[in-house]
């Protein structure tokens, strides 16, 4: 388990895509937590005959925005 907050979410986002939202999080805390999610993925060996690797993998992407007093 990689989320501990109760204002975070992770959700299925399409077929093999996945999002998650986490308020209130700094750039830092952002790529941190993507790393934790990357590295327990890769320790659970799941078999995939599709890999190169032949195991599943995932590849981990963020974008932080600071909402600002006029946007909607």
């Amino acid at each position: 388990m990689s989320l501990y907050r109760s204002a975070d979410v992770a959700a299925r986002f399409g077929g093999e895509e996945f999002a998650v939202v986490l308020p209130s999080t700094s750039a830092g805390g952002l790529r941190l937590l993507g790393e934790k999610i990357r590295m327990t993925v890769e320790a659970l060996a799941v078999p995939h005959s599709g890999s190169a690797s032949y195991r599943s993998t995932i590849s981990v992407g963020g974008v932080m925005q600071v909402p600002q007093p006029d946007e909607t």
